[in-house]
């Protein structure tokens, strides 16, 4: 008899422990699920884009550069005009010619790099914008100066930040 409670408490100890077991697992698979699509819920979504590529290639940045190819053309004209007329025997004017060469060459730097501002300032916001409409989390800018050291060519959105970058510049809603 005493052997008959014996094993009856042994599978009685031995039916709590698989319970318990069978609980602690449970609470584990549901922590770990719990985990698991946290982290999908929470995932960021990367991109980068090659900024100079960016830059180079935006229209904006080719209708500033024709604008400033035209005012260059309009100043060379100008001094070429000036320069006719000194070669002509009129001296008096070489000092103007000199004066007006540097106005030209400061006037052209200042607007290199008024042009630049504006253009980056439109692509950056231009960016938050793409960034927003496509839910990304991280756009980092690949610029080739170490900034960004790698990255997995498919997380690159540079033609897709272009092709939204024309779209807003045209004036069609991207």
């Amino acid at each position: 008899m005493n052997l008959l409670i014996s094993f009856n408490h042994c599978l009685i100890f031995q039916e709590s422990d698989m319970r318990s077991a069978l609980i602690a697992l449970t609470i584990v698979v549901l922590l770990l699920s719990f985990l698991v699509g946290y982290q999908f819920i929470n995932r960021k979504k990367l991109a980068f884009v090659y900024t100079t590529t960016v830059f180079d290639k935006f229209d904006g940045t080719t209708h500033f550069q024709q604008k400033m190819d035209q005012a260059k053309l309009e100043h060379k004209k100008y001094l070429d005009s000036l320069l006719n007329l000194v070669k002509r025997g009129r001296k008096e004017l070489a000092s103007q010619y000199a004066q007006q060469a540097d106005y030209f060459e400061t006037i052209e730097e200042q607007q290199g790099e008024q042009y630049t501002k504006e253009i980056w300032k439109y692509i950056n916001e231009s960016i938050q914008e793409f960034g927003d409409k496509n839910g990304y989390d991280f756009i980092y800018g690949a610029s080739g100066n170490g900034a960004l050291m790698y990255a997995d060519s498919s997380r690159d959105v540079t033609d897709d930040l272009l092709r939204y970058l024309q779209m807003k510049y045209k004036g069609d809603n991207p």
